[in-house]
């Protein structure tokens, strides 16, 4: 073996490793995706539960808006009164 041989061989050693490392990894991720999906499909779906509750007001009020229409009105100022001519 050639000197230049004998270097390259433990990166070509490390290089299959990182292959086959990646190829697990893939083969995995797949084995759990393919169980999620059967879980999901199988699963039982049950009734949403919907909660409701009336809790005390903190002290902020927050004014409601008018319509988009009432901004934009043609011929008003910024606050919404006419202009004078």
């Amino acid at each position: 073996m050639t000197k230049n041989g004998r270097q390259g061989w433990p990166i070509g050693i490390m290089f299959a490793k990182m292959l086959s490392h990646q190829h697990d990894n893939r083969s995995r991720q797949k084995a759990a995706n393919r169980q999620m999906k059967l879980k999901m499909k199988s699963g039982v779906r049950s009734e949403p539960i919907v909660t409701t509750s009336v809790e005390g007001s903190s002290g902020i009020w927050v004014e409601p808006m008018g319509s988009p229409g009432d901004r934009f009105r043609v011929g008003c100022n910024r606050t919404g009164a006419s202009r004078k001519r």
